[in-house]
């Protein structure tokens, strides 16, 4: 104690503000070992008195969290909020000068539990506000960078200069991005699927020449970069390449929650799951004439589990991913029992008994592993024999959100693009991709009755549908321009490397050029058994009594259940890579230029088959893509709304997270391996019902309560109605093969082929 007390007279008589703060930080520790609590607390206290988080953020993110965790360990909160509020200002500065992506996600993991107690201790303070606001600070963190930097541009600059700014933001950005996610040091010979460095059993082997070249490319782009900014520089002399991300501000948060709107977020720490409600304050009465109410409000409310529940919620994530890796139909046989088993875990009905009956609308915030999850399709009631969903109890729909402050920048994106003339929806345009891979029928036969509800529309259809024809004029313009784009194709989500995760387009499945090089995923994960599969076979599942030849349903079965086959959009055997139980965020192909490349990147898919990544769109590449007039983008395909998840770290990295950083206002996007029949009258049904709502969340909850109560007599009529060829339509009743059933019996009643999308 005496050496420390003289060491820090010395330290502050030579003005050494640095060994100051760690003199300080060791005397409290020393007053903490010898039980004097109050001297240690006082001691950190006068330590963070001393500067700024701002000056010396090491040291304060030392210090603040040691004073955090001694004061929440007694209890004492607000001293625990002191320490834990300088300690996450420390860290945001440290993220805030730090240009890998990788280190900030490091040092957020590393401090985690800063996050979790400082919510904690907000609610012991009954702040459920500003616990929000934590929560928050923690969320999604690399992609709002992203996008806060996304727009930011120099004044009094050339229009050209700017453009190729924002180029190369995006993409170096995910160049970036890409190499951090491979793991460290790269040996010579590239990484072979059994090495140690591997992060997953039987993880791609990765060519040294393709990490190489992008690597190549990283360090052009960069050069280059620095030489725009000294070019900005001469036009305005104080522009920042990045800015500093800002809390979320509490007085924006009722712009998310207009009347009769209600919203839910979550939260999963080591001692309890929570869920914050909030909903807007009832409106107030007529103000007199020239008074004015800049007091917008909202209220919320939280519950929190047991300590039990995160246990709970692990091992049901695990079955969950296992079953669904392993044998198809047996993971869909059980989806509504997983769905009830999920319902309990979050208490879903003591949660809806906090929103106030007046709310018609619910929008969702998940978090972390809840990603995975058709949250809306939650049970929650049952009524004369009828499961009642989440999503039956709200009549203005159930919508997605990724964060409330990136929900908050899309509004304000979509502000900035209304004052916008040149970015205005004045001719409503649809471009499609439809079918390129030449497999997927009812996909094409769902491109063809959607475009038939546009005036203006462009489709690229089968071996067309190619990635060149997409990046050369005129296709390239019309793509960017589109108001509504849709993907009917095959999809994949890889957990092992997010960014490699893709929309297949014409040419991308090949046959090998040489043996493979390994494979995607877990040896187990898509295995085709014997007969088909739902989810890695393009070929009609022969289960619950279907008949091979592709009958939809069985002879003489009856009304319970469904024996629809479905030709699934996605899913490889190996490519999607799902988690069991978690992923540790390691690496596949990477993927290489715009248009492909000699020998480029190969994933397995089906039937001794590859898909060529330089032929697909992967979600790298669509992060360096920008539509200016994007209202809607569906990706009517297997597993695009799936996302990565960390046991630790929120991180939103998805396919429908490069539409939105690339400026679409809305996405629809699948959990699952989705069948193409129960997909294509999904989607043609949606976009009947989106022409007369205008609302994406709306249209598509009640395009899936449609389905899922849909009769043979009521799915006839309708399908009579269709704007089709006749041989379209016959095709799509003989897959149905309804002839012998009753005209009550429901086809798609099962959440499988209904509750697979959600709109974001």
């Amino acid at each position: 104690m005496d050496y420390y007390q003289q060491a820090l007279t010395i330290l502050r008589e030579i003005g050494d503000r640095g060994g100051e703060f760690s003199g300080l930080n060791n005397l409290a520790l020393t007053y903490k070992n010898l039980q004097q609590i109050p001297q240690a607390l006082e001691t950190w206290q006068s330590a963070l008195a001393l500067s700024s988080p701002l000056k010396f953020p090491v040291e304060y993110l030392l210090i603040g969290r040691n004073l955090g965790d001694t004061a929440f360990e007694g209890e004492n909160w607000p001293l625990a909020i002191t320490g834990y509020e300088a300690a996450l200002d420390a860290l945001e500065e440290l993220c805030h000068r730090d240009r890998s992506d990788a280190n900030k996600q490091q040092r957020r993991s590393e401090n985690v539990r800063v996050y979790e107690r400082l919510v904690q201790a907000y609610l012991h303070q009954n702040q459920i506000d500003q616990a929000l606001v934590t929560l928050e600070r923690g969320k999604s963190r690399s992609l709002i960078e992203l996008l806060v930097n996304r727009d930011l541009l120099p004044k009094n600059t050339p229009p050209e200069i700017c453009q190729r700014l924002e180029q190369l933001r995006r993409e170096l950005s995910a160049n970036q991005r890409f190499i951090e996610s491979l793991g460290g040091d790269i040996p010579t010979s590239g990484i072979a699927p059994d090495s140690p460095q591997s992060r997953s059993a039987g993880a791609v082997n990765i060519p040294i020449d393709s990490i190489n070249q992008i690597r190549e490319t990283l360090v052009q782009q960069k050069q280059e970069l620095n030489q725009v900014l000294e070019q900005i520089k001469t036009f305005d002399s104080t522009f920042e390449y990045t800015q500093r991300v800002q809390r979320i501000n509490l007085s924006e948060i009722p712009a998310l929650l207009p009347e009769k709107t209600a919203l839910v977020e979550w939260f999963i720490a080591s001692e309890g799951i929570y869920a914050f409600i909030l909903w807007a304050d009832p409106p107030q009465p007529a103000l007199e004439k020239g008074e004015k109410d800049d007091q917008s409000s909202f209220r919320a409310d939280y519950w929190q589990s047991k300590p039990e529940a995160v246990t709970a919620l692990g091992e049901l994530r695990d079955r969950y991913l296992k079953t669904y890796n392993s044998k198809t139909d047996i993971w869909e046989d059980q989806l509504e029992s997983f769905l009830e088993e999920l319902a309990e875990i979050l208490n879903i009905n003591h949660i809806l008994s906090k929103i106030p009956p007046t709310c018609q609308r619910l929008i969702l915030v998940p978090y972390r592993e809840l990603h995975l999850f058709p949250l809306h399709a939650l049970p929650v009631a049952k009524d004369n024999g009828k499961t009642l969903c989440l999503f039956d109890q709200f009549s203005q729909g159930v919508q997605y959100l990724p964060s409330l402050q990136m929900g908050l920048m899309s509004l304000k994106n979509i502000a900035l693009r209304d004052e916008n003339p040149d970015h205005a929806v004045n001719n409503i345009q649809l471009f499609a991709i439809q079918n390129p891979t030449e497999d997927l029928t009812f996909a094409e036969l769902e491109v063809d009755a959607i475009a038939s509800k546009f005036t203006a529309n462009n489709i690229l259809s089968r071996e067309k549908a190619t990635k060149i024809a997409l990046t050369q004029p005129p296709n390239s313009d019309l793509f960017r321009d589109a108001n509504y784009l849709h993907f009917a194709c095959h999809g994949s989500f890889n957990f092992q490397s997010p960014l490699l995760s893709h929309l297949i387009l014409a040419g991308a499945v090949v046959d090998p050029p040489r043996p493979p090089l390994g494979k995607g995923g877990s040896e187990e994960l898509f295995a085709l058994p014997q007969g088909g599969s739902k989810g890695g076979s393009n070929l009609p599942h022969l289960t619950k009594g279907g008949t091979e030849g592709g009958s939809a349903l069985p002879k003489g079965g009856t009304e319970e259940g469904s024996a629809l086959p479905h030709l699934t959009k996605g899913g490889t055997e190996g490519g999607s890579a799902l988690p069991k139980g978690g992923t540790e965020g390691g690496s596949n192909l990477p993927h290489l230029d715009k248009g492909g490349t000699e020998g480029g990147s190969y994933l397995p898919w089906r039937k001794g088959k590859q898909v060529d990544t330089n032929q697909c769109y992967t979600l790298r590449e669509i992060f360096s893509l920008y539509f200016p007039k994007g209202e809607l983008v569906i990706l009517s395909a297997c597993e695009t709304g799936l996302t990565q998840f960390d046991q630790t770290l929120e991180e939103y990295i998805s396919l429908p997270s490069g539409f939105l950083f690339a400026g679409v206002k809305n996405v629809i996007c699948s959990l699952w391996r989705v069948s193409d029949l129960s997909t294509a009258i999904l989607m043609i049904k949606f976009y009947e019902l989106f022409r007369s709502e205008k609302s994406v969340s709306l249209a598509l909850n009640q395009a899936q309560s449609w389905l899922r109560t849909v009769d043979k007599e009521n799915l006839q009529k309708w399908l009579d109605a269709l704007q089709l060829k006749p041989e379209s339509k016959q095709k799509l009743r003989q897959q149905l093969n309804l002839g012998m059933r009753s005209s009550t019996y429901q086809p798609f009643k099962e959440a499988y082929y209904w509750a697979g999308f959600c709109a974001n």
